[in-house]
């Protein structure tokens, strides 16, 4: 009696398009050349971005990028925050990420104070590093006048003097040791102590030995970039602490002065005074990122971040400004200053950072203010970086392993099942394609453990059409007919395939609900390659045999 399989073929068909269809974009990206993907993400970006969108994603391990674990200060934060302090976390950095545009990150909770964060494609890893570490506390802060500057440095001087002299404090715990007395190729700045010849000597005025002193610009002072780390050390000297006024607080400018950079290279960057802060970024409603037009000559052709308070924020801003023109305020991001202008009128709601160096820098500060603040300062403990010809190196092991398995589990097939293993090699074939249109499909990202999955399910499949082929001998030897055999073959040998995959399909979504990293991408190509074969063994191979016996001359099967 013939089966009527009408409804099953058309829906081996259907996969079968669909499967195409859901891997072209992956071919198209495989045979282009390097030129074409050049060519089309420079001129058609969208249509670049939706390609790389619908094709297979690679894993860290394949495409490259970064691992960073994170560890939470909860300390810095109250108790009664802790408890939701990770998910908030997890919340800003993915909101961060999303933005950035980073496709398919991965982002867990180890523990109750790490995050795990994977970035796979990423080609600028400090951007990254930057991007998810900054903490995003933005404040507006006046500037100390010069005159309060000039007499707190001249405290700091006597109060190091003073306890170098008496060894209350070493020459080597603020790396006085190691600072040259005299700066040659910056003639015109004041401030150096150049008068001690002997470099053993403690010089009368400590701290300037590391600064420039512009009079130009008596409510500023700067430092080699190499340096900022001494000078650090010294402000955190108690006895240092105790001279800074508690109204009073140091910040670096974020970014180097181009304005004093030596003819060796030498940079330098900006250390300000400034007030308490008296603007935050909770009064933020927006941030976005232009490039300074020609009639900005501050800013032409440079990225400028413009950001907008909220109504509250407009009014502070306003009466803050109103009372304090011609005064400097400075723009505070992590504590470093990102710009410090004079106040030549009232401002209201929007401000603006200028300076940047690079667009990605721009990006990132938008990015950062626009998504909040961390929940708590956050250090990383862990940081890899994997190259992407690391990553192409996987893959050109994972495709030859994939390759190799392939050919065996084909050749032993057609040797020891002969007519037979040609239909379960059709079926192997239909699988692989199956499993691979199924990731593309659904956007899921495919690792080197992954790798490893679709290899194991390779043997697995095969292994349903070992029961089914086996049980049709024994049918045969018992002297059935060939249709009868199969018939039976099949009946007999459902009920263990299932038992045996069902099982491991359990232990295979285990493993991707409880597992991190790479024990997910081997369980989630174990899934779905365990589901694919399934239905290849019992549906695809029942087809082919069907099809077989229904010919007029199918007395014997070749098995």
């Amino acid at each position: 009696m013939k089966r009527d399989n009408r409804f099953r073929i058309g829906l081996v068909i259907i996969f079968i398009i669909g499967s195409i269809w859901s891997l072209w974009p992956t071919l198209r990206l495989v045979i282009m050349s390097e030129e074409d993907r050049t060519s089309m993400s420079e001129m058609n970006p969208q249509a670049w971005r939706k390609l790389e969108r619908d094709a297979i994603k690679l894993g860290l391990d394949l495409q490259g990028g970064m691992h960073l674990v994170m560890e939470i200060d909860l300390e810095e934060i109250p108790a009664d925050a802790r408890e939701d302090a990770q998910a908030r976390f997890v919340g800003v950095i993915r909101n961060r990420i999303d933005q950035y545009g980073i496709s398919e990150p991965i982002i867990q909770t180890q523990g109750r104070d790490r995050v795990i964060i994977q970035l796979a494609g990423v080609d600028n890893p400090e951007t990254a590093r930057d991007l998810v570490g900054r903490t995003a506390v933005l404040t507006y802060n006046l500037l100390k006048s010069g005159d309060v500057l000039a007499d707190l440095i001249n405290r700091i001087n006597r109060t190091l003097y003073d306890g170098l002299v008496s060894g209350v404090i070493e020459k080597e715990a603020i790396g006085l040791h190691l600072i040259e007395p005299e700066i040659s190729g910056l003639a015109g700045i004041a401030g150096l102590d150049t008068a001690a010849a002997d470099t053993t000597a403690i010089p009368a005025n400590p701290l300037n030995s590391y600064l420039l002193i512009d009079p130009r610009a008596p409510d500023v002072v700067w430092a080699q970039e190499d340096r900022m780390a001494w000078v650090d050390s010294i402000l955190a000297l108690p006895q240092v602490r105790n001279l800074i006024p508690s109204d009073a607080e140091f910040h670096w400018a974020m970014w180097p002065d181009d304005r004093f950079t030596s003819a060796d290279g030498l940079t330098y960057r900006e250390l300000f005074l400034t007030e308490g802060p008296v603007i935050t970024g909770d009064m933020l409603e927006s941030a976005d990122v232009t490039i300074g037009g020609p009639q900005d000559p501050d800013a032409a052709g440079q990225p400028v971040v413009n950001f907008r308070m909220n109504a509250e924020g407009g009014r502070v801003l306003s009466r803050f400004t109103r009372a304090n023109i011609d005064r400097r305020m400075a723009i505070i991001l992590d504590d470093r200053v990102a710009v410090a202008p004079v106040i030549q009128t009232t401002l209201s709601r929007d401000s603006r950072i200028t300076g940047i160096g690079d667009m990605d820098e721009a990006r990132n500060i938008s990015i950062t203010l626009e998504s909040g603040a961390l929940p708590a300062p956050a250090n990383i403990v862990e940081n890899r970086t994997i190259s992407p010809s690391l990553g192409a190196d996987s893959i050109k092991s994972g495709t030859i392993s994939t390759v190799i398995g392939l050919i065996v589990v084909l050749i032993f097939m057609v040797a020891y099942y002969r007519g037979s293993g040609l239909i379960a090699n059709v079926a192997l074939l239909l699988n692989i394609l199956f499993i691979l249109a199924i990731l593309a499909g659904f956007g899921f990202t495919l690792t080197l453990p992954g790798i490893a999955g679709i290899i194991l399910t390779m043997g697995m499949a095969v292994d349903a059409n070992v029961l089914i082929y086996d049980r049709i001998k024994e049918e045969l030897r018992a002297g059935k007919t060939v249709r009868a055999a199969v018939e039976s073959g099949y009946a007999n040998a459902t009920s263990a395939i299932l038992d045996a995959n069902v099982t491991t399909l359990i232990t295979a979504l285990v493993l991707y609900q409880f597992g991190t990293g790479p024990i997910r991408g081997f369980a989630l190509t174990l899934s779905v390659g365990i589901i694919s074969s399934v239905f290849n063994a019992l549906i695809v191979t029942r087809l082919l045999f069907d099809r077989k016996l229904d010919q007029a001359t199918a007395q014997e099967l070749s098995i």
